[in-house]
């Protein structure tokens, strides 16, 4: 992955980005970890409202999947003075896969956003599996929600009874998506996840 060297991604569920409290918390997010890349998830507002916001704050545009009134909406944002400059190479409502590349080195790149509506998750799942077939080399993942989202969703099948604990869950999503990774042949970073209170 040398095509991300010394480049990091911010990827956060917004819950909606017009919210004053939001705005804050990424101002903070910006100022402690200087992303290189944000990728900003169901956004619930067109870009054009906050697109003041981004510049002030040094991001430009990469691609906008713009929100569905309040379902989805994934920003994907570049630090404007970054001499990154990726390539979009597939886009869907649900992600974007992009490319970075640095000499001969190129890390392709697809930021995610899983629906908490489980019945439109496995057509998320069948197109990022189409599109592998069109990837070479690294591929990485970036999410805030998918983990989460999986875990929900797969208490039936795992006959889950009652409030499991969240570090249950956190797991159950991790082993979910280990599976899902290693089914397309693909190799796996560590997985970080903050504690939930």
């Amino acid at each position: 992955m040398e095509a991300l060297f010394d480049t990091s991604f911010l990827s956060w569920n917004i819950r909606g980005a017009q919210n004053n409290n939001a705005r804050r918390h990424l101002k903070e997010l910006i100022r402690r970890y200087n992303p290189t890349f944000l990728a900003i998830l169901e956004t619930h507002v067109p870009f054009a409202n906050l697109s003041t916001f981004w510049n002030n704050n040094g991001y430009t545009p990469v691609h906008i999947i713009e929100a569905q009134g309040h379902s989805g909406g994934i920003w994907l944002l570049r630090l404007t003075n970054s001499n990154i400059h990726p390539t979009v190479l597939f886009t869907n409502q649900y992600s974007i896969t992009f490319t970075i590349n640095r000499g001969n080195a190129t890390t392709t790149c697809t930021s995610i956003y899983a629906s908490p509506n489980s019945s439109l998750r496995p057509a998320l799942w069948n197109y990022l599996s189409n599109i592998s077939h069109s990837i070479a080399g690294p591929w990485m993942m970036i999410d805030s929600t998918l983990i989460t989202t999986l875990s929900f969703s797969a208490l039936e099948d795992f006959h889950l009874t009652g409030d499991p604990d969240r570090s249950v869950l956190r797991q159950l999503g991790l082993t979910i998506m280990s599976t899902w990774i290693w089914s397309l042949n693909l190799g796996t970073l560590p997985i970080t996840m903050p504690s939930q209170p």
